[in-house]
């Protein structure tokens, strides 16, 4: 958004610059001419600032991936807080915990699995995670 600011400065000023030495310019034969060069001038620099309106473009699909790595990540987290939780709750001790996501054609991110490295068995694992272990596959590896 300051890129789109700056430029709407910057076209002020330039409109306000050119306007006032329109102004001061002599009358007469070489008023065309100056009112030529003038009209050229605040073309090229209307012109100039495309590529900062096309930055624009490229920054806001930028900050929409970085929504979604954002909006990934914490899924991903509010997850493994929610079973490190009701595991701590049990009594059962785990080494590592892997989620893994996806995303869907609709653009949703989906968690598809969850991987936890423990000594429990993988029944009571998922009796512990209940309704989790209903919406996504619970992989238990026992080490």
């Amino acid at each position: 958004m300051n890129a789109f600011r700056d430029f709407v400065i910057s076209f002020c000023t330039v409109s306000v610059v050119f306007g006032g030495l329109f102004l001061l310019c002599p009358s007469g034969k070489m008023k065309q001419s100056v009112r030529y060069v003038f009209g050229v001038l605040f073309l090229v620099s209307v012109l100039s600032a495309v590529p900062v309106i096309s930055n624009i473009a490229v920054s806001s699909k930028d900050f929409q991936a970085e929504r979604m790595y954002e909006t990934q990540s914490s899924s991903e987290t509010v997850l493994a807080l929610t079973i490190k939780t009701a595991l701590r709750q049990n009594g059962i001790t785990w080494k590592n915990l892997q989620i893994f996501t996806d995303k869907t054609a609709d653009g949703r991110i989906e968690i598809y699995k969850v991987l936890i490295y423990t000594a429990t068995p993988g029944e009571k694992i998922k009796e512990i995670l209940g309704v989790i272990s209903e919406q996504c596959e619970i992989e238990v590896r026992n080490e």
